[in-house]
């Protein structure tokens, strides 16, 4: 039977925010920009044998920001950039094995883009999931004491998968993605020395996160966001330090691993 009065109670629905956006209940895709203030427990550790070592490790301030277009039955877009920085301890060696303890400035950025697509497995259930692919760049500057500043980049291509549950003006995120990174590179910047590049290896990583959503009023949502990152680096072939052209010594980038655990708090737009 055809009600009169559907039109008014799915207004109503959107008036309250109860259960999905308005745009999804109108059968639209909601286009949303968030903005973050984020924490990263950084720890990285290169992978050597005893006695040697080179660990960094220390909580990094940022932001973040993140445009995204969802709906069910619709595709997924999502683009987001992160940048977080500061001092960070590190605690390591010398080539002789002698230990050493600095203090080094970091920079992480982060450029992502997502595509996919996301649908109800059924309307009686409040959750949609969607999966999706897409590509990212990684940036990480770190300076060491001694002068000695080695930037290294990476492309990554992302696999995922995406759940949105919701009751009420309340909603759980939980996402998690595999990371497959290519076109590594460590360029190294040593005082007395020319610039020298270094072709990195590549080693899957993953993240998995969890986000926490209230609707605050139609077009504003508040975030709370925590993830896990595992980020892998491959051994790279020997390169030769040169000083005006003229050969010194090899060197090489060990494999290491670098685990980020996230916080983050932020505010979402809704248009």
């Amino acid at each position: 039977m055809k009600s009169r009065y559907l039109p008014s109670i799915l207004s109503l629905a959107c008036a309250l925010q109860i259960g999905l956006p308005c745009a999804v209940l109108a059968g639209h895709a909601t286009d949303s920009l968030t903005l973050e203030f984020i924490e990263l427990q950084f720890h990285y550790k290169e992978e050597l044998p005893a006695p040697f070592k080179s660990t960094e490790h220390k909580w990094l301030s940022g932001g973040a920001l993140t445009y995204r277009h969802i709906g069910i039955n619709q595709p997924y877009l999502q683009l987001r950039g992160e940048l977080a920085g500061g001092p960070a301890h590190f605690d390591g060696t010398t080539q002789t094995g002698i230990p050493v303890m600095d203090t080094t400035e970091e920079l992480l950025g982060r450029a992502e883009g997502l595509f996919g697509y996301t649908w109800q497995p059924s309307s009686e259930r409040r959750f949609a999931l969607t999966p999706y692919a897409g590509l990212g760049y990684r940036y990480w500057r770190r300076a060491l004491g001694d002068g000695n500043v080695e930037t290294y980049t990476w492309g990554y291509g992302s696999v995922g998968l995406r759940m949105d549950w919701w009751r009420g003006r309340w909603g759980l995120v939980p996402e998690i993605a595999g990371r497959f990174p290519f076109g590594g590179n460590l360029n190294v910047d040593l005082p007395g020395f020319d610039p020298l590049d270094l072709k990195l290896g590549s080693r899957p990583g993953f993240i998995g996160q969890l986000a926490a959503v209230y609707r605050l009023a139609p077009r504003w949502v508040a975030r709370l966001t925590g993830s896990l990152e595992e980020s892998r680096i491959g051994q790279s072939p020997v390169g030769v330090l040169t000083s005006g052209g003229v050969p010194i010594f090899a060197v090489y980038e060990p494999s290491s691993r670098t685990e980020i655990i996230m916080a983050g708090i932020g505010i979402t737009y809704l248009f």
